[in-house]
């Protein structure tokens, strides 16, 4: 059987590579050949464009593989809608549906019946996240705390070292924790502005759900 396989990542901090080893090793257990890879960084909200997801769909109806591997059900859609829609087109191309993480194959009837059941739990997992994170927002904003972004301080040793030469940026982001771009941004102020300690800003980090 040819098998396409589809990864994605919404953040940074996410590993392609680690789905697609999860996917890839079941695959080849089952004796199936990988056929094609969709790899994505993209989030699944709402309206985001994903065009390696579009162009494995147009593959589909093409019928240039038999079945689709995904590592998880959240990795194709943020709604019970989207991923019901996916698995319907999927269907009547003929195309299977696995996904490795919740065990599921659409090549039998419980295995449809557990996908329905996934989605609606996932979907309502995103939603109470979302509805946790308006509500710690709100919570912030009742106490006086700030919400946008916070101010992060790059010594002014670091910033000389990378105008000197002695150090990169990337080398400097290393030692502080503090990215290399940011880095380089605060260097290119310091060239045109000189001054001490130099100073960015930086979104606070919040709690990410499903698929930001």
């Amino acid at each position: 059987m040819r098998v396409a396989i589809y990864v994605r990542v919404s953040t940074r901090d996410q590993r392609l590579l680690q789905q697609f080893r999860e996917v890839r090793r079941l695959v080849e257990r089952r004796g199936w050949t990988v056929a094609r890879v969709y790899r994505e960084r993209r989030s699944a909200k709402q309206g985001a464009h994903r065009p390696e997801w579009e162009r494995l769909r147009k593959d589909a109806s093409r019928r240039r593989f038999d079945a689709v591997a995904v590592w998880s059900i959240d990795r194709m859609g943020r709604s019970t809608l989207d991923v019901l829609k996916a698995v319907e087109g999927f269907e009547r191309r003929g195309v299977e549906l696995l996904i490795v993480k919740q065990k599921v194959d659409t090549t039998s009837p419980l295995g449809k019946l557990l996908l329905t059941i996934l989605a609606a739990f996932a979907q309502m997992e995103r939603e109470l996240i979302s509805e946790r994170t308006k509500a710690g927002m709100e919570a912030r904003r009742a106490r006086g705390q700030h919400l946008g972004r916070v101010a992060i301080l790059v010594p002014r040793e670091h910033i000389d070292s990378v105008l000197s030469g002695e150090k990169t940026a990337a080398q400097v982001s290393r030692e502080t924790g503090i990215s290399a771009s940011t880095i380089r941004a605060r260097v290119r102020a310091a060239k045109r502005e000189g001054g001490s300690a130099v100073q960015t800003s930086a979104p606070v980090r919040q709690r990410e759900g499903l698929d930001t």
